[in-house]
């Protein structure tokens, strides 16, 4: 759909439109808005200018062969695992006609979301080809913690933070059999967090829990498969369910972000007492709706995967409706950008610049092996006051920045902060000033 609009004795020209599109795989509309301006200046001078969203319903798999050479094939997206990617184009600009000849300058900008390509790599072996080099297998059993009783249904996944955007890319799944028992036989040789997840069908008993037992990201153990895992068990936190017709519903968003960009994928507790009485999860629009809650004053909690917590209380009645209770949280995560491919032969911390600081500052360090490595900064009495750096990272130069955000600027005060830097045997650490 789309409009022609003239202005100033059709000097200046606009054209708004949008473009709906259904998707069969997700069940949903997708609305791309654009529009375009031109205003002549003169008969020869032109502005001109350009807005549009666009949504992008496939995802590319780039398979690396090395007998047989690289192809590339396209997955449909999903929305869930395979992410639903879009692009907002901005585009200004000028153009000027001669008799002869039209000159123009454009300057464009595209903000990308959940943009994925997915690589798989088949190298060769003595014996022909080897599918699974790349890949782990994972195994273990979930079982409830309080009575040690197996769990017979859901779903075990695996997970990690893509540090660009704040979004979770699921690695790989498996179903829980009745006996207890998962494996997943696609884990990439990556840094991974493992969760379980109740299924969305049928009775749910217990709550999305993390490995090894527990519902906060950050208590979780962060995994580095370098071969197959066994014992990865997992207790998860029982829920003790209800029948009510009542209902707490809301929306979770990133705090002081313009546009408010909403919060996928993250987990929404109810606690009543010790006991937990409702979960779920966030779709794509940060919304969250809990039904079927037991009556009380009862406590929502919600964790997400690189931000921080955020909680409140909320007094549920027999047949309440209540909805916009909503969250905010802070992304707590950082970029950390490869900035040199060549292997260093030695560990080294650099100086951050600039120091002083403020607002913020970049770290650079240089690792010789790939190992685990962490990044942490602290205050002068030896307390924790960021994680920068929680990760296995291969052989090279990164850099990263400091506080993460703005609200951790705001938290922190004037003074000399140490920032520490460690990989296997080798640790150093540094000072660094924040002056306001």
């Amino acid at each position: 759909l789309q409009d022609k609009l003239k202005f100033f004795n059709d000097k200046m020209l606009f054209l708004p439109g949008i473009r709906t599109s259904y998707f069969e795989t997700t069940n949903e509309l997708y609305y791309e808005p654009r529009a375009s301006l031109s205003f002549n200046l003169t008969d020869r001078l032109i502005l001109k200018g350009a807005y549009g969203k666009y949504y992008q319903f496939a995802n590319r798999v780039t398979r690396e062969d090395i007998l047989s050479g690289s192809t590339d094939f396209w997955i449909l997206s999903d929305g869930k695992s395979v992410p639903m990617s879009s692009a907002i184009h901005y585009i200004a600009g000028l153009s000027y006609e001669s008799k002869n000849y039209t000159f123009s300058a454009e300057g464009y900008y595209k903000l990308i979301q959940n943009l994925t390509e997915y690589s798989l790599r088949i190298n060769a072996s003595p014996t022909g080809i080897n599918y699974n080099e790349n890949f782990d297998e994972n195994s273990g059993n979930v079982k409830n913690n309080d009575k040690n009783q197996i769990v017979t249904s859901g779903t075990v996944k695996a997970f990690k933070l893509d540090k660009n955007s704040g979004n979770i890319i699921f690695l790989d799944s498996a179903q829980i059999q009745p006996n207890g028992n998962y494996v997943m036989v696609n884990i990439p040789n990556d840094s991974l967090d493992i969760g379980v997840y109740p299924s969305s069908t049928g009775q749910v008993d217990y709550v999305t829990t993390y490995y090894p037992s527990t519902t906060y990201w950050r208590n979780a153990t962060i995994l580095y498969p370098t071969g197959n895992l066994t014992n990865i068990n997992v207790s998860v936190f029982r829920m003790n369910t209800t029948t009510a017709n009542n209902s707490v519903s809301g929306r979770i968003v990133q705090h002081n972000m313009n546009p408010i960009p909403s919060l996928k994928d993250a987990n929404v507790y109810a606690i009543n007492g010790n006991s937990f009485v409702g979960c779920t999860i966030s779709d794509g629009n940060g919304r969250y709706h809990i039904q079927s809650l037991a009556t009380g004053n009862l406590k929502f909690i919600v964790d997400r995967l690189g931000f921080g917590g955020d909680s409140t209380f909320v007094n549920v009645t027999p047949t309440s409706i209540i909805d916009s209770i909503n969250f905010s949280l802070n992304p707590m995560f950082v970029n950390v950008k490869k900035i040199d491919e060549i292997i260093p032969d030695s560990y080294f911390l650099f100086q951050n610049y600039p120091n002083p600081f403020n607002p913020t500052t970049i770290i650079r360090y240089q690792i010789k092996d790939s190992k685990f490595v962490t990044l942490k900064v602290f205050d002068v009495l030896g307390r924790e006051v960021a994680t920068l750096v929680n990760e296995f990272q291969k052989a090279g130069t990164y850099e990263t920045q400091f506080p993460n955000n703005p609200v951790t600027t705001n938290e922190l005060p004037s003074g000399i902060y140490l920032y520490t830097l460690q990989s296997g045997d080798f640790k150093v650490t540094k000072k660094l000033i924040l002056i306001k």
